[in-house]
């Protein structure tokens, strides 16, 4: 176990050093990562440039810029999905509408279960509310 946190510790040396030459996105990476961002999740996009997840974070942290790229693409995504959504919703979509209800407007679906069987399917019969009084009597009778 502590091999492998050595090992880990040196590969992360290494990729700091590696990484040491302090990569920055350029301006023509900058807009892949807003087109990629649209689609992409942070990981997928550090795989698309060949680099690892903690390497794009720690990029992140030196060029902030490049965060809020990734950023500003998955939220022009958004939009552009939220307003078809409601284009949807508003030409009487039921599923469009309900969906958005159910995440926009804090609707929830409540399932109510019967458990007092009010129409009677699962009531017990006449002879079957003797048997039950009488096992009843009984566990009481021996408890006592």
């Amino acid at each position: 176990m502590a091999k492998e946190t050595k090992i880990g510790r040196l590969l992360e040396e290494h990729h700091e050093k590696t990484d040491s030459k302090a990569k920055i996105f350029n301006d023509v990476e900058l807009d892949k990562i807003e087109t990629l961002g649209a689609v992409l999740s942070i990981e997928q996009i550090a795989d698309y440039f060949g680099i690892g997840k903690a390497t794009i974070y720690r990029i992140f942290e030196r060029q902030p810029e490049s965060l809020r790229r990734y950023k500003k693409g998955k939220s022009k995504a958004i939009s552009i999905v939220a307003s078809n959504l409601i284009i949807q919703a508003k030409g009487g979509n039921l599923t469009a509408s309900i969906f958005y209800l159910k995440t926009q407007g804090g609707w929830k679906e409540k399932q109510e279960i019967d458990h007092t069987s009010s129409d009677g399917t699962m009531s017990p019969r006449e002879n079957d509310k003797a048997v039950i009084e009488a096992i009843k009597n009984k566990y009481k009778n021996d408890t006592e």
